[in-house]
């Protein structure tokens, strides 16, 4: 089963009226964390759990600075199900190995909007969320500069002197 990843901001999402009901999910969640693009949302596709880092990184290298980063995964038929249409498009990473793994949501409106959002609610509910804090990015980052699949070049300034701090002198 393969999963979409979208980065949240996870204390707008969390709160006890939730859980008894998605329309109290708060406004702030909305229009912060599902403002959209062309009636698009971005998302980054997995197979399975354990590839969640990947859409991690994806999402990272985009930045400009490694801050951190909550991130949430659903089903990719539960959007389906909910006739969201998922467009297959280009991703914003220097890995080019990523960036066929981006996927639009597209058509958005008011009601497919809910609609995501009480899958991102279900999805925290059942879990499928997790934080990643800059040590954590800065981890990643790394093992991706060693192992070849990201050129430390392709970074922000500020991330590449996160990965090797200059030394006072």
């Amino acid at each position: 089963m393969s999963y979409l990843v979208r980065k949240i901001t996870r204390g707008k999402w969390l709160s006890d009226k939730t859980k008894d009901n998605p329309f109290d999910i708060s406004s702030d969640a909305i229009t912060a964390d599902l403002r959209s693009r062309g009636n698009t949302l971005s998302v980054w596709e997995v197979e399975q759990e354990a590839d969640i880092k990947e859409a991690v990184i994806a999402l990272a290298t985009a930045g400009d600075r490694l801050d951190t980063i909550d991130v949430v995964w659903i089903p990719k038929n539960e959007l389906q199900e909910k006739q969201i249409e998922c467009i297959d498009t280009p991703g914003n990473t220097p890995i080019k190995t990523l960036q066929n793994t981006h996927i639009d949501l597209s058509s958005m409106n008011y009601f497919k909007i809910g609609l995501f959002a009480e899958s991102i609610i279900n999805n925290i509910a059942a879990k499928r969320i997790k934080r990643y804090s800059a040590g954590d990015l800065k981890k990643l980052f790394k093992a991706a500069i060693q192992d070849g699949t990201l050129s430390k070049a392709d970074l922000s300034e500020k991330i590449q002197e996160t990965l090797e701090p200059k030394l006072n002198k």
